[in-house]
């Protein structure tokens, strides 16, 4: 589905979603450094409770929230279990993105995509071949103009994943 694509209701209702879930997500982001920097791992159970909160705000998006925050979670657990060559190994998928919240947000959608449940990476995947289906998703790669990796914004990656033009599952 893509912005115009919305009824008006998701329209109107788009851009306090997108504030809200971007600090949410920016909010996860933070809190992972956080604790790698040994900070306690007490923020967790509030913060679930924060993104069920806003799924409830936001009813036409409750999915795509609740699928981004299950999205986070499952690369995460994906990361702890492969470690930095993992993520190094995704993350070089989008190092023409400039932005660094755009380069995490499909970092770890790209990782939840190459996973199976709780976090098990799919061996039959080729990171490549999804990273390309995500471009794509994201009209990169269909030469959309003025759409490329390197000038996107954070909020032009997140509006992707609201309106269900990035998908959490895997496309190839």
């Amino acid at each position: 589905m893509t912005h115009e694509e919305l009824g008006p209701q998701a329209q109107a209702m788009l851009p306090n979603a997108l504030r809200k879930v971007a600090g949410l997500y920016q909010g996860e982001v933070l809190a992972d450094a956080l604790v790698a920097g040994g900070a306690m791992e007490a923020l967790g159970p509030s913060r679930d409770a924060l993104w069920r909160q806003t799924a409830g705000q936001f009813p036409l998006f409750r999915n795509r929230i609740v699928g981004l925050k299950l999205a986070l979670d499952n690369a995460r657990q994906a990361f702890e279990r492969e470690g930095d060559v993992l993520r190094g190994l995704v993350e070089s998928r989008f190092t023409e993105a400039q932005d660094i919240g755009v380069r995490h947000l499909l970092t770890t959608l790209l990782c939840s995509r190459a996973t199976r449940a709780q976090g098990i990476v799919d061996e039959t995947i080729y990171l490549n071949v999804e990273a390309e289906a995500m471009k794509r998703e994201l009209g990169v790669l269909r030469g959309i103009e003025g759409l490329d990796l390197e000038t996107m914004t954070f909020h032009r990656a997140a509006e992707a994943v609201l309106t269900g033009e990035l998908e959490f599952s895997r496309q190839t």
